[in-house]
């Protein structure tokens, strides 16, 4: 299964859309500062996620949800 997901940032308060295979560790790793995009608006909460069969599927919808329409 692949998913795509909705981060919020808290101290921010702004949106990130991505895929992954696993939310939660993805999750972690933003929170930690593992990823260069997100690093400075730690901490980040998980709002919403989706599952799919494929990852062409997830990417459809993670470039759907950063389109004008998605937002």
């Amino acid at each position: 299964m692949y998913y795509a997901y909705l981060l919020y940032s808290l101290s921010h308060r702004r949106p990130y859309v991505g895929q992954t295979k696993d939310p939660v560790k993805r999750l972690e790793r933003h929170n930690r500062g593992m990823v260069t995009s997100t690093r400075i608006y730690v901490p980040w909460v998980l709002v919403w996620s989706q599952a799919f069969g494929t990852r062409a599927e997830a990417m459809r919808m993670e470039k759907w949800l950063k389109s004008g329409v998605g937002r």
